[in-house]
This record gives C-alpha cells, sequence and structure tokens, in this order.
C-alpha cells in the first residue's frame, strides 16, 4: 500500500518490536512508520523530511542528551505545521513548569500517556481530518498530482529566484517570510474564486 505520510516515534524505551510501534504499523496502514531512541537522530531525519507531511510521537523523558522539550522547541524553530503528540508516563500536572510552558505555547500539540493506544490512534486519525482543510497539506496533494519531471521544473519567479513547485511547497511548510507570503496569496486568490462562484450561482438562481 503506498504511504501517504510518516509517524515518526521518538522513545528510548521503545525497541522496533514494542506494542505501541507495532501497533501503528497495524492500524496505520497509510503511514510509513519509523522509531527513534535518541532526539538527536529523530530530528536529522525530521529535518530532512519538513516537505513532507508527517505526525510526530514524541517522549518527554530521556536517560541521556536531549529532552522531549528541547526537540519540541528546535522543531518549532523550524516549522510551526507539524503536528506533535508528547508522550509521558506521568500526567500533566506531575510535569515541570518549564515542560508545561513550552507545550502550552505550541500550536498543533497533543499530550497522551506513552502506553494509551486507543488514544494514540485516534489523535492520528483526528490529525489526518484536519490535513483536508490546511492550505500546506491540500497545496501538497495538488503539487502530487503532478508527475515528478513537472514538479521540479521552474514554475514561478519569486524574491528568492525561480522556484519549482516543489520548491513552493518547502518553504511554505518552513513558514518563511516567502512561504507566509504565497501562503496569503493562494488564499486571497481562492477566496476571490470561491467568491466569483457564489455571484455566478446567485445570478442564476
Amino acid at each position: 500500500m503506498e504511504k501517504d505520510f510518516y509517524i515518526i516515534i521518538v522513545d528510548d524505551n521503545m525497541k522496533p518490536t514494542d506494542p505501541f510501534i507495532m501497533w501503528m504499523k497495524r492500524k496505520v496502514l497509510n503511514a510509513d512508520v519509523v522509531s527513534y531512541r535518541t532526539v538527536e537522530y529523530a530530528l536529522g531525519f525530521i529535518f530532512e523530511h519538513l516537505e513532507e507531511k508527517m505526525i510526530i510521537f514524541l517522549d518527554c523523558k530521556f536517560n541521556m542528551g536531549l529532552q522531549g522539550v528541547d526537540g519540541l522547541k528546535r522543531i518549532r524553530e523550524k516549522t510551526s505545521l507539524v503536528s506533535i503528540v508528547m508522550m509521558s508516563a506521568n500526567s500533566l500536572n506531575q510535569m515541570e513548569n518549564s515542560e508545561l510552558e513550552a507545550m502550552i505555547n505550541s500550536d498543533k500539540l497533543y499530550f497522551i500517556k506513552n502506553d494509551d493506544l486507543r488514544k494514540a490512534e485516534e489523535l492520528v486519525a483526528k490529525i489526518q481530518n484536519k490535513w483536508v482543510s490546511e492550505l500546506d497539506c491540500v497545496l501538497e496533494q495538488w503539487v502530487k498530482s503532478h508527475n515528478s519531471e513537472f514538479r521540479s521544473k521552474p514554475y514561478m519567479a519569486t524574491s528568492d529566484g525561480v522556484l519549482s513547485l516543489n520548491d513552493v511547497l518547502v518553504r511554505i511548510r518552513n513558514r518563511t517570510p516567502l512561504g507566509l507570503k504565497l501562503e496569503k496569496q493562494i488564499l486571497q486568490v481562492a477566496v476571490d474564486s470561491l467568491t466569483k462562484d457564489i455571484r455566478k450561482n446567485d445570478r442564476c438562481n
């Protein structure tokens, strides 16, 4: 089955055969499930695939190296579009204030106990449903409807130079100044088109 997005699981206590990972592979057949046991290695993969849709399950506590909240902050420095599910054996009221503050100030963030398989599956379905109406995901589907050769060809001239459709998508995903500007322009075109259609239908009625 073709894979539509990544599920990235980051937990130093989970081996590839862990029930949580195996559950995701069995239940979410349209996802490529990958796992990492350190935040550092996970970040390397995430930053190399920011142009792709992904859901990140990120444990809060690690025995060494970067902690979950450190990973959350670094991801948010790059993009606000990725959905992140923080996992912990503890409840929210047992977490440190600094961790809670970082989580509260982040968009597209969820929290589950790290053994709650049902809740994890529900969140994956919920996030996928939201993708239907999010601009970067809708744009990605449109971009991917073209063949790879067309997507790589020069498509528009911008302040960053001549960009392909793939380049445009990356900038929107990464929330660069140009990406934000393009997003606004695309939304305006969509609104104008919708308004014209509504007026046309009103005249016909």
